[in-house]
C-alpha cells in the first residue's frame, strides 16, 4: 500500500503522456512480481520475506499503472470501434466480460498444465514458465504497437516537428504545403518507443528545451534582466502568445551550457504548448546555424545581441510557419488540443 501511494504521487501526472509505456511497464511488473513470489520459497529463510514483499510491491505498481492507463485505452477503443467517446461505458463492460471469459479459460488451462507437470522435471516447468512469460510480454508489446493515439506527447511532438522542419529545409525555406509530409498517428505508433530508456536524441541535443519553469528559475537563467521579463508579462495582453520563451543557461549569464527556457501562463492551452515547442525548435536551429558565441571563455555584450537577433528571427519565422504546421498536423489526424508535454510543473498567473 505504501509503494502504491508513493508511486502514484511520483508518476500520476505522467500517465496520460506515456500511456503505452506505462501499460507495458505494468505488464512487466506483474510478471516480475509473480516470478519473485515463485522464487522466494526456494531461497534461504533470510531472503524469503524480502523477495515476497518485493514481488507484492511490483504487483502493486502494476495495479496503479494499469488502472491509470485503462481509461485512456478504453477511450481509444470507444473512438475506434464505436466512433465516439460516449461508447466508453460499453467498451468498459465488454472489457470486463472479456477478462471474465479469459480468466475462466485460464483456470481450465492451469488445471491441465498442472496435471501435465505432475511428474515433469523442474527444468521443464521453468522452461514452460519462461516461455509463457516471454509470450505474454511480446504479445502485449505488439498489441501496443497497433494502438495509434491521436494526441501529441513529447516523443510524437518532437517527431512531427522535426519532419515538418525537414520538409521546409528541403524547399530552401519556402513554405509549400503540398510538399510537407508528417507522420500520421498510425505511422508514429509503429516507431514510438515503449520502454523507459534514455533516448539518444536527448543526450546529443546541444540546446535542450526546458518547459514549464517557474518565473524565479526563468528569470535567474535568462540572459534578460528580471525587470524586462516582468515588463513582457505585464504586456501579455497585447501579445498573441500565452508563454514566455528565451535562451538561458544553468548558471545564468556566464554559463557556456545554454538551453531554451519556456514558461507557460495559466491560461495557456494544449495547442499553445505545441506552438511553444515549435518556437523553441526554431530558436535552437537558429542558434546552431549562427554558431553563437556561447562557447567563448568570457561572456560579452555581443552574445546578447546575437541571441536577441536569433529570437527575433525565430519569432518572425514562427508567425509564418505555425498556421501551416497547424493545418498539416490536423490533416494528418493529430489533435493539437489534446497535446500533453512533459513540463516542470509551473505556470505564471497574473493577479
Amino acid at each position: 500500500m505504501a509503494a502504491s501511494l508513493m508511486f502514484t504521487s511520483m508518476a500520476a501526472s505522467s500517465f496520460r503522456r506515456n500511456v503505452k509505456r506505462w501499460k507495458l511497464f505494468a505488464d512487466i511488473m506483474v510478471d516480475l512480481g509473480i516470478t519473485l513470489e515463485i522464487v522466494a520459497p526456494s531461497m534461504s529463510q533470510k531472503w524469503f520475506l524480502p523477495l515476497l514483499c518485493l514481488g507484492t510491491v511490483c504487483k502493486a505498481l502494476c495495479g496503479v499503472a494499469a488502472g491509470a492507463c485503462g481509461g485512456a485505452l478504453q477511450m481509444y477503443w470507444a473512438n475506434t470501434l464505436l466512433g465516439s467517446e460516449e461508447g466508453i461505458s460499453e467498451i468498459a463492460a465488454k472489457n470486463g466480460a472479456q477478462r471474465t471469459v479469459m480468466g475462466g479459460l485460464g483456470l481450465v488451462l492451469a488445471a491441465l498444465v498442472a496435471k501435465f507437470l505432475g511428474n515433469a522435471s523442474i527444468q521443464t516447468a521453468i522452461a514452460l514458465y519462461l516461455t509463457l512469460t516471454i509470450v505474454h510480454l511480446v504479445t502485449n508489446y505488439k498489441a501496443l504497437k497497433l494502438i495509434s493515439l491521436d494526441w501529441l506527447n513529447g516523443w510524437r511532438l518532437h517527431k512531427v516537428v522535426e519532419e515538418f522542419l525537414a520538409c521546409v529545409d528541403k524547399n530552401d525555406g519556402k513554405v509549400n504545403e503540398e510538399s510537407i509530409i508528417v507522420s500520421k498517428p498510425s505511422d508514429a505508433s509503429k516507431e514510438e518507443p515503449l520502454l523507459f530508456l534514455p533516448e539518444w536524441r536527448s543526450m546529443k541535443t546541444k540546446y535542450p528545451i526546458r518547459m514549464g519553469l517557474s518565473f524565479n528559475d526563468f528569470s535567474r537563467l535568462s540572459y534578460q534582466p528580471a525587470s524586462s521579463l516582468q515588463y513582457h508579462i505585464m504586456k501579455k495582453e497585447s501579445s498573441k502568445d500565452d508563454y514566455l520563451l528565451t535562451v538561458g543557461g544553468i548558471e545564468g549569464r556566464r554559463t557556456k551550457n545554454r538551453c531554451i527556457l519556456i514558461s507557460y501562463f495559466s491560461n495557456s492551452s494544449s495547442s499553445e504548448k505545441a506552438k511553444a515547442y515549435l518556437h523553441a525548435c526554431l530558436v535552437r536551429r537558429a542558434l546552431v546555424s549562427s554558431h553563437t558565441t556561447c562557447n567563448k571563455e568570457e561572456h560579452n555584450g555581443s552574445e546578447n545581441d546575437i541571441i536577441q537577433e536569433v529570437e527575433d528571427n525565430a519569432k518572425r519565422k514562427l508567425a509564418q510557419l505555425w498556421p501551416i504546421f497547424k493545418r498539416c498536423v490536423t490533416d494528418a489526424g493529430w489533435k493539437l488540443d489534446k497535446t500533453e508535454c512533459s513540463t516542470e510543473g509551473y505556470e505564471l498567473f497574473i493577479e
